[in-house]
């Protein structure tokens, strides 16, 4: 399992902790904003994940992968030039991502709700059916 952490805790930064709170293969360390009452933030007290308003703090040995989500590309430099070793993803990058796996999910939901259709289609048909032999008897 690896440990992400988020920085920029507004909208795009809910929408990663969301997914990233659904997989088994990563674990969100922490997210933080300067905003205390931003959206991911307020999200992510509310689901137990540690918040905090410097990156830094967060940014020790046991983070693998920093996804920066501010959309400040200062920010964004100096989390490259302070974390060498370690995957660091642009906000662009996550959103990107983010919309992709928010399609799949939709797509998801779209085939088990056609599945359930189905299935109460052939169970209607089934109920509604009546085998006659070739005597003309109901079997």
């Amino acid at each position: 399992m690896q440990n992400v952490l988020i920085v920029g805790g507004g909208k795009g930064g809910k929408v990663i902790l969301k997914i990233l709170s659904e997989s088994a293969r990563f674990r969100v360390a922490g997210i933080v904003d300067l905003n205390r009452q931003a959206e991911g933030i307020r999200l992510a007290k509310n689901m137990g994940v540690q918040t905090g308003n410097n990156w830094r703090v967060f940014s020790g040995p046991h983070v693998d992968i920093i996804i920066e989500v501010t959309g400040d590309e200062q920010v964004f430099h100096e989390i490259v030039a302070a974390c060498t070793g370690r995957i660091v993803i642009p906000g662009s990058v996550a959103y990107l991502i983010a919309k992709l796996l928010e399609e799949k999910e939709a797509l998801i939901r779209k085939l088990e709700s056609e599945t359930k259709k189905h299935a109460l289609i052939l169970q209607s048909t089934a109920e509604g059916m009546t085998v006659i032999d070739k005597n003309g008897r109901i079997i």
